[in-house]
């Protein structure tokens, strides 16, 4: 399965009837994703997933995307009052399945769709994550195959003495699991809750209570940094640049940023990239690959090629 197969089936889909959903601007227009495999830009609604099916566990809806949620080959979308109208050439399953097998982690897996209120983006005011503190778990379970992951790709990354910095670490729980896979670790957290940091002090080694955009990992010292907060609900997209941006300032020439996706992430591959990263990984699936997830691993390049700012 390659490029010709691929092309084969976006040249076929053209040529089909377009059908369309829609999906009101207020509501959850950011479940609507869109997979860029080769020529095909699959686009479909992300439903309830399981996390790992072998198991028969409950259906959750998640980071996770399955073939089954495609509909097809995007055509187009619009704003249309208030509803974003999404065309597309429908696929089969077995088109959606090949196009499936043949996509890799260097493929883009965007939600582009931004939800409005009042004509404006809308993250979750403090005082939301505030009240999560009294149940972290709650906000952990989300997480767990983006941890499993992230622990794979540290792999080879992480020999000991690493700084790994997470800027906002809510309870320090993604943290403390990276500290157990890698004991020789330095793990440092940051959170703007006082509720969160009060519980993170007690799994990591180096905790601050701290707005990130001001971030109080020292200059250039972090070897990896953990980015899981340029996401919906959590920020607006023009937040989540800036924070991105104030990220790097922490993280050394060459070191490592995964940026993770249990909810959407705000910022595109592109527009990493142009801040002076390479994007090693766009995407990553789960050990079965029944599933695709956000999963963006970037390394810095020296600081002369950074974009002036950063």
């Amino acid at each position: 399965m390659g490029a010709p197969e691929l092309s084969w089936i976006a040249w076929s889909a053209s040529a089909r009837k377009t059908a369309s959903f829609s999906s009101a601007v207020d509501a959850k227009p950011f479940d609507v994703f869109v997979f860029h495999v080769g020529p095909l830009q699959l686009v479909g609604t992300k439903t309830p997933a399981r996390r790992w099916p072998a198991t028969g566990a409950p259906l959750h809806k998640g980071c996770l995307i399955e073939p089954v949620m495609i509909a097809g080959a995007l055509e187009q979308v619009q704003l249309n009052g208030p509803e974003y109208q999404v065309s597309y050439f429908p696929l089969n399953p077995e088109e959606i399945s090949v196009a499936f097998r043949a996509a890799d982690v260097t493929c883009d897996l965007l939600f582009p769709l931004r939800r409005l209120v009042t004509g404006r983006e809308t993250a979750q005011p403090p005082a939301y994550w505030d009240g999560r503190a009294s149940n972290p778990d709650s906000l952990d379970g989300d997480e767990v195959v983006l941890r499993e992951a992230v622990a794979e790709l540290l792999a080879e990354r992480l020999t000991g003495g690493q700084v790994v910095y997470d800027p906002a670490c809510s309870s320090g729980a993604f943290l403390a699991f990276l500290k157990q896979r890698f004991p020789g670790i330095r793990a440092v957290g940051q959170d703007r809750s006082a509720a969160m940091i009060a519980i993170a002090r007690t799994r990591v080694d180096e905790c601050h209570l701290g707005d990130s955009l001001r971030p109080l990992c020292r200059l250039e010292t972090a070897d990896v940094v953990i980015c899981r907060h340029l996401n919906l609900d959590v920020v607006t997209s023009d937040e989540a640049k800036g924070l991105f941006c104030a990220a790097a300032r922490a993280l050394r020439p060459e070191g490592w940023m995964i940026v993770l996706g249990h909810t959407p992430v705000l910022v595109s591959s592109v527009w990493m990239e142009a801040q002076g990263f390479q994007a090693l990984a766009r995407c990553d699936f789960t050990p079965s690959r029944h599933a695709v997830f956000q999963l963006y691993l970037l390394r810095r390049s020296p600081a002369k090629h950074l974009r002036p700012g950063l």
